[in-house]
């Protein structure tokens, strides 16, 4: 019985062991995977937020999470690094980077795509591919993964403007993918024109769910009539994927007439001056396709003075701060950025169509789309009966310090503000901007809960005359409208200036 006794406890020992290595081995291989897994994510270089459209044209990413800004492979000697995207430019788990860099040697123009691939058989990041694109106005550049074929493969679309002021677009298709060497891409359009964009249509639900492919995306461009007494006149080219070719090529000419325009006018605004055309543009335009009074109506505000460009549609407000202007043929392009949201840009496309018209087309950094639909791209006319469309934008007040009255207190320092009333607190962000002679200073609350969407507040500013030295106003609560500013039937803050101590 000894014996049956010893040779149980040797099988039992036995078992535990086994157990505990195969336990040992298999918690070593979860490690190293997860380790590979790790070292094989890239890392992303900005905040960004993709709509949620499932369309792997428009959100190629995914979320991301912010992270160190930081490129995966080192620059050449000859190149300076102005910045890194973090895409997933292919089929397998991690992301790949997208350098954009400046040669310094002299013979170079323009910029440079070098793509940064991680290869898991050599365990490192390697230099996989560069490309050149004619874009030397850096603001300007965008960078995309699209599916322009319609083949569930994202292509690289790099799109801006070069040193003639010309919108270029230039596309980029993988044609293999090697275990040492990376993602490899060849150029499949290279087009450059007064104005060009990719003409995307709806897709069908089969490819949205990977059933079937989509049809290809043409790419439309347009060069102004130099030859023609009319400045409106252009000439479209259209442009088709072709197969055999293996690239885009031109299929279709078109003359467009423009509408007549006094050439007095033309003169004045097509000068070649941003200047000139943003002086065209103060204002408000509303959707030529539904008219003012509509209340589906889209309405935008340019303000030069102000620096602005602010977008009205239904019950929302979207206040874009107006970075800088680049003249076209027939237009401008002007790049902008959210005043909420810092790094959400948007390009607009202006081009002057008539007298009182001008056509629209927004481009948005894809990474943190918000206007899935291009709701705002489109055909607007001059509110031309506005009777702020002949007054001067009237001058902003100073209001940084603080403000008391009526228990109340506001303070405004380095375009934020804080409020405080009976031991109730509220911070955000403030904008000033004029509505002709009237200035209007905008509140944004931020909300309790993180992330939530800041509450926006608008108030007339009135400014009393100055009694016994001391500075007064008014924050009066209005709706901005197509008509002018409604009054709100809310209290008025009468606030007066508080010297600090």
């Amino acid at each position: 019985m000894g014996t049956s006794f010893v040779k149980k406890l040797g099988t039992y020992v036995f078992l535990v062991v086994a157990a505990l290595a195969a336990a040992f081995v298999a918690w070593y291989w979860l490690k190293s995977s997860a380790e590979r897994a790790d070292a094989a994510r890239p890392v992303a270089t900005r905040q960004v937020t993709v709509s949620g459209s499932g369309n792997p044209e428009e959100a190629p990413g995914g979320s991301k999470a912010p992270a160190e800004n930081a490129n995966k492979i080192g620059a050449l000697p000859d190149e300076v690094v102005l910045s890194v995207e973090s895409l997933n430019l292919d089929t397998d788990e991690g992301e790949e980077q997208i350098l954009t860099v400046r040669k310094t040697s002299p013979q170079y123009t323009g910029l440079a795509l070098v793509v940064a691939d991680w290869v898991p058989d050599r365990r490192q990041w390697i230099r996989s591919w560069e490309g050149r694109i004619p874009v030397t106005k850096l603001t300007t550049l965008q960078i995309q993964a699209r599916d322009l074929i319609g083949d569930h493969w994202l292509d690289i679309v790099a799109t801006g403007m070069d040193e003639r002021n010309e919108q270029t677009l230039t596309v980029f298709r993988e044609v293999r993918k090697s275990e040492f060497t990376g993602l490899i891409y060849t150029e499949i359009a290279g087009i450059a024109a007064d104005s060009v964009f990719i003409d995307a249509v709806d897709r069908p639900e089969s490819y949205q769910l990977a059933q079937t492919d989509g049809e290809p995306f043409r790419i439309l461009s347009f060069v102004g009539d130099r030859k023609s007494a009319n400045p409106l006149d252009t000439t479209r080219t259209t442009w088709t994927w072709e197969a055999r070719k293996g690239k885009y090529a031109p299929t279709a000419t078109d003359r467009i007439p423009g509408a007549q325009v006094a050439k007095e006018l033309a003169t004045k605004v097509l000068t070649g001056q941003a200047a000139d055309f943003e002086k065209f543009l103060t204002g408000v335009w509303y959707d030529d396709e539904l008219g003012p009074h509509d209340p589906r109506t889209r309405l935008i505000v340019f303000d030069p003075p102000g620096a602005s460009i602010i977008f009205f549609s239904g019950d929302s407000q979207e206040v874009f701060r107006w970075n800088e202007s680049h003249s076209t043929y027939n237009g401008l392009y002007a790049g902008t950025n959210n005043e909420s949201v810092q790094n959400l840009r948007r390009l607009l496309d202006i081009e002057m169509t008539g007298a009182d018209t001008i056509s629209l087309r927004v481009f948005e950094d894809l990474l943190m789309k918000i206007d899935s639909e291009n709701r705002w791209d489109g055909s607007y006319r001059r509110l031309v009966n506005d009777p702020r469309l002949s007054q001067a934008p009237g001058p902003l007040p100073r209001l940084e310090g603080s403000w008391t009255g009526g228990g109340q207190e506001f303070s405004f320092a380095g375009g934020r503000y804080t409020w405080s009333k009976a031991g109730e607190l509220r911070r955000g962000r403030y904008l000033l901007y004029s509505v002709g002679p009237d200035p209007v200073i905008e509140l944004l609350a931020e909300g309790a809960v993180a992330g939530a969407k800041p509450t926006r507040s608008d108030y007339l500013i009135a400014i009393p005359a100055a009694k016994d030295g001391k500075r007064r106003l008014s924050l009066i609560p209005v709706t901005p409208t197509i008509n002018g500013l409604e009054r709100k039937e809310e209290g008025t803050f009468e606030l007066e200036f508080r010297p600090p101590r």
